[in-house]
């Protein structure tokens, strides 16, 4: 899977490449959810997906 997040704002571009998986170990998705509940709507995060990062890239966007 791939996943990339821009702030044209702050001028940056970030994609992450890899392997996705379902967060099951309860541990873990505790862990996880803790982490994440300040962030994410009420009711929104029943499954946790996570990818594991083969290849990173970033780069400055140009400013108009």
């Amino acid at each position: 899977v791939a996943f990339e997040i821009d702030d044209k704002d702050e001028g940056w571009s970030v994609l992450a490449s890899g392997f996705s998986e379902e967060v099951r170990g309860p541990a873990d998705h505790d862990a996880l959810f803790e982490r994440l509940a300040t962030c994410w709507p009420t009711d929104e995060h029943q499954r946790i997906v996570r990818i594991r990062t083969d290849r990173m890239s970033g780069r400055r966007l140009k400013s108009s």
